[in-house]
């Protein structure tokens, strides 16, 4: 019965839109029409070809090292585990060594997987261990010409915390002071897309208590990160003695830890004291 009806008023809005688009059509003649003699002078054609040159020339270079790491660099990126490890000892000032490296591809990505990483500190004592890390590169990294990961996740870390006699604290052996340096370091992660933390071990050693060392076990962190969109997740179990498993949540936005009063969103912390 309504189908006639349905049919006319589909046919008066076609008509309708044609009715409008005749209406624009002088008008976007003329803006065009303005626009052609700079895209037709021949300085702006010499500027045309240069970009195409330029957009055509960074596809090629792109492709060469997609092709490059696909098959010279990471088949071999064992052969290359000694370098990394001089690199790492030489950025973090510590001693690092690496079991053993593997790489793959997640889409168009290297993903990266190293078992078996430990850091001592200046003194030799053990301050970080990883079963496995796996770190998926972001292609951003070029263009900010600063490391960018798509993935993060380390598996069962143990990550020593220590309070000297002076009061001084170290986190992995390295001294933590709360300069540049280590907002720096926080700035990094919270530009990292995901990072994922599995069955860690924390360690506190308070020299300056000459306290026995306190023991966090099962610690899992989700982070991700979307610009200032930040979301995390904790939860740990402390020692029976002290607290059940603790919960710790948040969906936070904010672009610079040292402003924390301008940062917004929700937070929750869930646990039980014994």
């Amino acid at each position: 019965m309504n189908e006639p009806h349905h049919t006319a008023f589909g046919a008066e809005s076609r008509a309708e839109l044609r009715t409008e688009l005749h209406k624009l059509r002088p008008a976007l003649y003329h803006r065009l029409h303005g626009l052609l003699p700079f895209i037709a002078h021949p300085l702006a054609r010499r500027l045309w070809k240069l970009a195409g040159g330029l957009v055509l020339l960074a596809y090629f270079a792109f492709a060469a090292l997609i092709l490059t790491l696909r098959y010279s660099v990471l088949p071999n990126i064992e052969h290359y585990r000694g370098d990394i490890e001089q690199m790492a000892t030489q950025a973090l000032g510590l001693p690092v060594r690496i079991g053993g490296i593997t790489a793959a591809w997640d889409g168009l990505q290297p993903d990266l997987a190293l078992s078996e990483v430990t850091v001592a500190d200046a003194e030799g004592r053990p301050a970080l261990a990883f079963s496995r890390i796996e770190a998926i590169l972001n292609w951003s990294s070029l263009a900010r010409r600063q490391l960018r990961l798509s993935l993060l996740a380390i598996d069962e870390p143990v990550l020593h915390i220590r309070r000297d006699t002076k009061g001084g604290l170290q986190i992995a052996g390295i001294p933590v002071g709360g300069g540049e340096s280590d907002a720096n370091v926080a700035d990094w992660v919270l530009a990292q897309k995901r990072i994922r933390i599995n069955g860690a071990t924390l360690v506190w050693e308070d020299e300056l208590r000459a306290a026995p060392p306190l023991i966090l076990e099962d610690l899992n962190l989700a982070v991700d990160n979307d610009g200032s969109h930040h979301r995390f997740g904790l939860t740990a179990l402390p020692p029976e003695a002290l607290a059940a498993r603790i919960d710790i949540r948040g969906d936070l936005r904010g672009d610079d830890l040292a402003r924390l009063d301008t940062w917004k969103g929700a937070a929750f912390c869930r646990t039980r004291l014994c």
